[in-house]
């Protein structure tokens, strides 16, 4: 049954760019409750066996995934949606590599939002937080 949703939604075997495009710049921000789950899954497939395709893009775009369910969850503004979205790549990102410092840095500099680097390092610290009592 997994194996027909990711067949059948794009959003779930890609790089997750055009996921990270319809959340960050589209009004809509709605996707299926199950993306953010076969996303990590997906996530765990990719590093685990060390196929090509890397780390980098696919947990951005879980990150992003998550992200966006929460901001479905408590229905933001667009402005704030796109923050928590961003802290969820952050999140995700620091979770996996476990260098918060670095993934806020990263997150940021694609962005160029040098406002709410506060916000990237607090996602960034309770992300490595929770990665530790993992």
């Amino acid at each position: 049954m997994i194996v027909l949703i990711a067949l059948n939604d794009t959003h779930i075997l890609s790089s997750g760019k055009q996921l990270m495009n319809n959340l960050l710049f589209y009004a809509d921000k709605h996707q299926a409750w199950y993306v953010p789950i076969l996303r990590v899954l997906d996530q765990i497939l990719y590093f685990t066996t060390g196929a090509a395709g890397g780390v980098f893009s696919p947990a951005l775009s879980s990150g992003a995934s998550i992200g966006g369910l929460v901001v479905q969850w408590i229905h933001l503004s667009a402005t704030n949606s796109n923050l928590l979205i961003l802290a969820g790549i952050v999140g995700f990102f620091t979770g996996l590599t476990r260098t918060h410092f670095t993934s806020a840095i990263l997150v940021l500099e694609m962005t160029d939002k040098h406002s709410v680097i506060f916000y990237f390092m607090f996602a960034g610290v309770v992300a490595i937080m929770v990665s530790i009592l993992i």
